[in-house]
């Protein structure tokens, strides 16, 4: 029941989407018949025989795409995993792993729609392109850091889904830690010790996602710490008093339930001098409901 409601909103996002494509289908028939137009002006002004005629034109109108194929087929790519997390629930699946791999299937999913609607110029407000930057930083430099540890065969490419959740689960199997699939205090330590161990330029990174979390926070007003990518008992204080303000599990843990609810809450912050703390509590639902 909660996939089919929060599959609901595709049927929108798709109606947008054709809407857009025809409006654009209509902008290029209008550009070639004003190609035709001015070609068939200039003939008879020049006058003279030998003219280039209407159909002799080399000038044509064309169609640009809205957005990027690698956009597109990260879309394609959600809509499939978010099916497949569907299909993989079943009446015998532990609470605790269907929730984490649904959640993370509908926040995937819904992160690439808005990364293709910002990559299509279809976000006219600043502050939704805002958020799907922040959060892109944070899933880019985690699913980098994984990549780097060994556990993430994936493409890096800012939209944390069932792979990325996979990744952390082998990192945290690997390192004796609860196996949850979420990113906490002693998961960052241990990738980020992993990837001191692996020296050199991966060791220069390894503070890149713990950095992102404090980023973020501090755009949503819980984190007037600094910026260093150490994960403090500090840090894990003001994530779960985001996860509480917004209704998410206070976990003290990124998971997918908390990305999109830092999405939510970026996108909702509409002025420079609006409150420290979001005015108003978005839809989410709870991690493991």
């Amino acid at each position: 029941m909660a996939g089919a409601d929060l599959a609901d909103p595709r049927d929108d996002a798709f109606d947008g989407a054709e809407a857009a494509v025809a409006a654009q289908q209509t902008l290029v028939v209008a550009q070639q018949d004003l190609v035709q137009a001015q070609t068939a002006l200039a003939a008879a002004e020049a006058g003279p025989p030998g003219t280039p005629s209407i159909g002799e034109t080399t000038a044509t109108a064309t169609s640009t795409p809205l957005a990027p194929a690698s956009s597109v087929d990260r879309v394609k790519q959600a809509e499939a995993d978010f099916d497949e997390a569907q299909t993989a629930v079943t009446a015998q699946t532990p609470l605790a792993e269907a929730s984490e791999q649904f959640n993370s299937a509908v926040v995937a999913l819904e992160l690439a729609w808005l990364r293709l609607f910002a990559d299509a110029g279809c976000l006219t407000d600043d502050q939704h392109v805002q958020a799907e930057a922040a959060v892109s930083a944070y899933t880019i430099a985690l699913q980098q850091d994984l990549t780097t540890a060994g556990y993430y065969s994936g493409t890096v490419d800012g939209v944390s889904g069932p792979l990325t959740v996979q990744a952390v689960e082998d990192l945290q199997a690997a390192n004796a830690l609860p196996v949850t699939g979420t990113v906490d205090k002693a998961t960052a330590a241990a990738l980020q010790a992993e990837l001191v161990a692996l020296g050199g330029a991966a060791a220069q990174k390894s503070l890149a996602s713990t950095a992102a979390v404090q980023q973020t926070l501090k755009l949503v007003g819980f984190w007037d710490g600094p910026v260093d990518g150490v994960w403090t008992d500090a840090l894990t204080t003001a994530l779960q008093a985001f996860q509480t303000e917004l209704g998410v599990e206070p976990t003290g843990a990124v998971d997918a339930a908390t990305l999109a609810a830092f999405e939510h809450a970026i996108a909702e912050l509409t002025a420079p001098d609006a409150p420290s703390t979001p005015s108003a509590t978005p839809t989410i639902p709870p991690e493991g409901s």
